[in-house]
């Protein structure tokens, strides 16, 4: 007894002249979430109409009457499946997501009911990923990167690292665009891919650690010459470039006409 109170719950099966009919429920919602200019096909629940089967759709959640008209919203948009009373809605627009109901008839008792939630979704733009310059950390070969995207209902933002969901990210506050932070290393070398999804769609940007995060080096070797009217007035050494480079404007400002002749000899 106990197991068929539950079930009944949730539907129930009739079985009329050896044909099953499913009898939903007023509470009962199927959700059909579709891209925007796509199409959507609600269906009414049977294979195939009989003689006596009448298909009755509504948009809303009540049959205001018996009478049968059709809003001018829906012109050129709507296709009614002869055979089996499927709807099918064509080039989907924001102002056509809403309930949709279907009340199947066998003569004049309803047989089935069923209530469709129709969702639509924009096409989820491409995330675009930015580096994050002041997190770089020189000793330790670790940068940051940050991927953002436009936010929509039922956006997700995340990173992967190979085929590994690594962080994830929403808000229902749409007024806000996502961003998500991620930090890497130059090695090993591996691929991370920022990917936006919603529930019709996703776009997906990939970086190289690589090539985002240049590798550290523990030291370069510089060996600098200065050269002012074809004398040499000073040989330089410096163990990093990074510490040179700074000093060399300064230079270059104090005595305009002086060459450089700057060779890489190894890294450290």
């Amino acid at each position: 007894m106990y197991s068929s109170i539950i079930f009944s719950i949730f539907f129930l099966y009739v079985s009329i002249n050896n044909m099953l009919f499913v009898i939903f429920p007023d509470n009962s919602v199927i959700f059909e979430k579709v891209l925007e200019g796509n199409s959507a096909t609600l269906d009414p629940g049977i294979e195939t109409l009989q003689k006596d089967h009448t298909v009755r759709w509504t948009k809303g959640l009540k049959f205001l009457s018996d009478q049968i008209f059709i809003n001018e919203t829906f012109k050129d948009v709507l296709q009614l499946n002869e055979r089996t009373g499927a709807l099918t809605i064509n080039r989907m627009t924001r102002s056509l997501e809403g309930f949709y109901c279907v009340k199947n008839l066998w003569g004049t008792d309803p047989h089935i009911l069923r209530k469709y939630l129709v969702m639509v979704y924009e096409l989820v733009p491409k995330p675009q990923i930015s580096s994050a310059p002041a997190n770089f950390t020189q000793t330790d070969g670790i940068c940051s990167v940050s991927c953002s995207a436009r936010n929509a209902p039922e956006v997700f933002l995340s990173w992967y690292q190979g085929e590994k969901k690594i962080i994830e990210i929403s808000d229902s506050d749409i007024s806000v665009n996502l961003t998500l932070p991620l930090q890497i290393q130059s090695q090993p070398e591996v691929i991370y891919t920022c990917r936006a999804a919603n529930p019709v769609s996703d776009a997906t940007v990939m970086l190289n650690s690589t090539d985002w995060c240049p590798p550290h080096h523990s030291g370069e070797l510089l060996w600098v010459v200065l050269q002012k009217h074809q004398t040499v007035s000073q040989v330089l050494w410096y163990v990093n470039a990074m510490h040179f480079y700074p000093l060399l404007s300064i230079i270059t400002a104090v005595w305009p006409d002086v060459v450089f002749i700057i060779n890489q000899l190894f890294l450290l």
